[in-house]
């Protein structure tokens, strides 16, 4: 609710706090999120290291959507054969970019 501003203000810093509680304890959705906080800079400073360690906790949990954003994380570190594995795996679940 922080992180989108529903029925509260947006406060990332405060989405990024309530993500930590359950992210700790296995949750791949808000692990991915985690992740997407650390690569848009939002509530945190930028850190794509950060970022591909929370997609990968997530990914590897088969969560579609954190194993297209590691792909793309792995794209920007130029390690193709990486990005190609995770984003096909995000493909095969039918995940796709709206």
């Amino acid at each position: 609710m922080y992180e989108i501003g529903e029925d509260v203000p947006q406060n990332f810093t405060e989405a990024m706090k309530s993500y930590l509680k359950a992210a700790r304890q296995g949750n791949a959705f808000t692990q991915n999120s985690i992740g997407a906080l650390y690569r848009d800079s939002k509530g945190v400073a930028q850190d794509f290291s950060a970022a591909k360690e929370w997609f990968l906790r997530a990914a590897d949990q088969g969560h579609a959507a954190a194993q297209f954003n590691l792909g793309m994380i792995y794209r920007e570190d130029n390690i193709r054969s990486k990005a190609m594995e995770w984003v096909m795996k995000a493909a095969d679940q039918g995940y796709t970019i709206a």
